[in-house]
């Protein structure tokens, strides 16, 4: 695709589930890639346990009870998102575009019929993960992974920073599975362009 697009390098990042193919991707095309993002993202073997709202808004039925609960209590369905992904519901609440953006997210996971069964493959293969050569990733790595995450334990993003040579480990204490929402984002962002603007040639 980046030959057909005539695109020489990109800068990935890759978020949650998608860590895997970020670092298969750094692994596999370093003339391809010219820095790489590790985000809150999956970097071993790891088996992820199914929570109760995780079960609800992975069906069709689930979404739609959550949504008729959201009419109900905005404000209910808003912390219980937060819980669940290590957000701090009253950081978040005190700004109208967090909140838009975490509604978006919310959003975005319907309809739930079509994306169990990718994500159901994606549990089973995080749980029979390998061992990837991280040594051999040779681009300039940055790894973001909060203290508060509740989706993704942080020993994903701290194999990620021992093995990978030279690789910056930005490590924080509030931010959950969505740093960009959290007490610390401003600094996760603006770390974040920084090295991409450093790096992206």
């Amino acid at each position: 695709m980046l030959i057909t697009l005539n695109i020489e390098k990109v800068a990935v990042m890759a978020w949650s589930g998608g860590g895997p193919a970020g670092l298969q991707f750094a692994l596999r095309h370093p003339s391809r890639i010219s820095c790489y993002i590790h985000y809150c993202g999956v970097s071993h073997k790891w088996e992820h346990k199914i929570t109760l709202v995780e079960k609800m808004v992975m069906t069709d039925h689930g979404l739609w009870l959550v949504s008729r609960l959201s009419k109900l209590s905005l404000a209910a369905v808003r912390k219980t998102s937060c819980k669940e992904i290590g957000l701090n519901y009253d950081h978040v609440v005190k700004d109208k575009k967090r909140l838009e953006i975490l509604d978006a997210f919310a959003e975005s996971i319907g309809p739930a019929s079509l994306r169990w069964e990718g994500s159901k493959a994606d549990i089973e293969e995080f749980s029979n993960l390998s061992r990837y050569p991280l040594e051999n990733i040779i681009c300039p790595t940055l790894v973001v992974h909060s203290e508060s995450d509740n989706q993704l334990p942080i020993s994903n993003g701290e194999f990620v920073a021992e093995n990978v040579s030279n690789a910056e480990f930005l490590k924080f204490d509030q931010g959950g599975h969505m740093p960009q929402l959290g007490e610390e984002a401003e600094i996760v962002l603006n770390k974040m362009v920084d090295f991409l603007n450093y790096n992206s040639n």
